[in-house]
């Protein structure tokens, strides 16, 4: 099964955390897994052994572990008050 970004893309080179799902979509693909938290109300994307915490409420990145290093992913400077 293939998924398809939404309508909330943007131009963006790289994913970050709070990006929307569909960026991650666009950039990356598909997943290769999905496992679902629903207590914690977040997702698991798999790509491979690199990851994608997803929130199932606001479908924003809340984290990532790109251990394979394909991530299209960057972590920029600002403050963390959330």
């Amino acid at each position: 099964m293939s998924l398809l970004p939404g309508s909330n893309t943007t131009d963006a080179t790289t994913f970050t955390r709070g990006s929307h799902q569909d960026d991650v979509l666009r950039l990356q693909g598909t997943p290769t897994d999905i496992q679902r938290y629903e207590a914690l109300g977040r997702e698991t994307w798999s790509y491979g052994i690199s990851s994608v915490t997803i929130s199932t409420r606001t479908q924003t990145v809340l984290d990532w572990s790109n251990h394979g290093g394909q991530l299209k992913v960057s972590l920029l400077p600002g403050n963390d008050n959330q």
